[in-house]
């Protein structure tokens, strides 16, 4: 069983009824999830020893048919023998999950399985199968739950949990403010680029996670971050991120104590 990393960028659907338009005197209020349509979803998949083996736009990517965008995210929501992944965000259960649960809605898309139990380590369904609905010990991870303590305290923002590992965080393309003015002015790549590094910087956040919960030993820690670092450097879309990553840091070459 492996993980699906994503990511999603949102504008405000002109197109839905009833139409949203921000209160009077507020025009900052940010809108309700049924106000969004999808622009594009990024992702990165992982398999159950957590190598990396895929990332990319689903679909077409932004700019493109958002049945297509959605229909490729809902087909990498299993591996290719068809085994469900687990999904890995940072607040997707506040959002970006509600969001797709809206156009899937909106379009009557099969996303039936997001709300039943999965099979368990022997492939059936049995008191040890678990549902990507459950909070505590089921098959979606979103980490600002999770990093919060199932919101025992406030949650950290993926900006300030990256940029404490070493990470550039958001400083280093788009604002999330700013992908509405990039839709209207048809910078899709824009946004493309902007939401994988979203992606790639949940994917070492979630591996800094398993770190810290004791999931997985320092040494084997360094190894994935360093692996996905050199995937990273070896790219020509992504290689920006990786030169305003402080290495270091990133790999925890300059620990006080070992």
């Amino acid at each position: 069983m492996g993980y699906l990393v994503y990511d999603i960028e949102a504008v405000v659907d002109g197109t839905t009824c009833p139409a949203w338009e921000p209160p009077e005197g507020a025009p900052d209020t940010f809108p309700p999830v049924w106000a969004f349509r999808i622009a594009t979803i990024g992702t990165l998949t992982l398999d159950d020893a957590l190598n990396v083996t895929g990332a990319g736009v689903c679909g077409p990517g932004s700019g493109g048919d958002e049945v297509e965008i959605l229909e490729s995210w809902l087909a990498q929501a299993r591996d290719a023998n068809g085994r469900p992944h687990k999904l890995v965000d940072f607040n997707g259960r506040g959002f970006d999950i509600p969001l797709i649960q809206n156009r899937c809605w909106k379009y009557g898309l099969d996303m039936s399985w997001y709300f039943a139990p999965q099979p368990d380590n022997r492939g059936s369904i049995s008191t040890w199968s678990k549902a990507y609905r459950e909070r505590y010990a089921g098959m979606h991870i979103d980490i600002a739950e999770q990093y919060s303590n199932f919101r025992a305290a406030p949650y950290h923002s993926l900006d300030a949990l990256a940029q404490l590992m070493g990470l550039p965080g958001k400083a280093i393309s788009l604002g999330g403010a700013e992908v509405g003015k990039a839709w209207a002015e048809g910078r899709h790549a824009d946004i493309d680029r902007y939401v994988m590094e979203d992606v790639l910087q949940t994917a070492f956040v979630f591996l800094r996670m398993k770190l810290l919960f004791g999931e997985i030993a320092l040494e084997r820690y360094r190894g994935l971050a360093a692996s996905l670092l050199d995937r990273i450097k070896n790219g020509t879309r992504y290689t920006h991120l990786s030169d305003a990553v402080d290495e270091a840091t990133l790999l925890l070459e300059e620990r006080c104590s070992e």
